[in-house]
């Protein structure tokens, strides 16, 4: 079943729609989670649910969440303050962190993380 829900998907273009929780997706651009719940419509998505969902979405496509369930405000506001806590972690560690020296004075970043840190440092 899951080569024919892969071939289908590649010969039309689709989006493989899944709940991270219980499959993986199988072909996409972007990845599309509808979260309904791993018993059923009444269920509540606990820290761990989470915490896995958030892994799931590490990945360099761009990801979109759908929590469709009787609890689906109240799941969808939790793993959002889930996803701020790491991008505010992230952010502080940037912020707080010095360049290189050999970054400081360049007046042409020319590489990916020189270019981030000129940036940084016109933030501050």
């Amino acid at each position: 079943m899951p080569d024919t829900v892969r071939d289908l998907c590649r010969e039309l273009d689709l989006i493989h729609v899944v709940d991270p929780l219980k499959d993986s997706p199988l072909h996409g651009a972007i990845r599309y989670y509808r979260l309904h719940g791993v018993t059923g419509y009444r269920y509540v998505h606990t820290e761990q649910d989470l915490q896995r969902l958030k892994v799931a979405c590490d990945d360099a496509q761009p990801t979109y969440c759908l929590f469709n369930n009787i609890f689906m405000a109240e799941d969808a506001v939790r793993f959002q303050a889930l996803l701020r806590e790491m991008s505010q972690v992230v952010r502080v560690r940037a912020i707080k962190s010095s360049p290189p020296a050999s970054h400081q004075s360049s007046p042409a970043a020319t590489t990916p993380q020189a270019r981030r840190w000129a940036d940084l440092s016109r933030r501050r």
